[in-house]
């Protein structure tokens, strides 16, 4: 599943949905907006969602007011984009 995400001027990306097991660029751009939030991540686990990025994505989830899925959905990645 992929959640698509409208910028301003309209350029549009397609954002994957990511858990457990997922691998790759997105889940290092995930860790790195949980890190630059306060969000512990190993840096050994770059790129990897592991449980510690998993737990990670819950505490943001819960700290954000979502229901805590530990899954990053599109609107996960919305609120992940858009807080400063």
């Amino acid at each position: 599943m992929m959640a698509n995400y409208k910028f301003e001027g309209g350029a549009s990306v397609a954002l994957p949905e990511l858990t457990l097991g997922d691998r790759g660029h997105a889940v290092g751009m995930v860790q790195v907006m949980l890190c630059a939030r306060g969000y512990y991540i190993p840096e050994e686990t770059a790129g990897v969602f592991d449980r510690n990025t998993e737990e990670a994505v819950c505490a943001f989830q819960k700290d954000s007011g979502m229901t805590i899925t530990g899954t990053v959905t599109d609107g996960t990645w919305a609120w992940l984009i858009l807080m400063d």
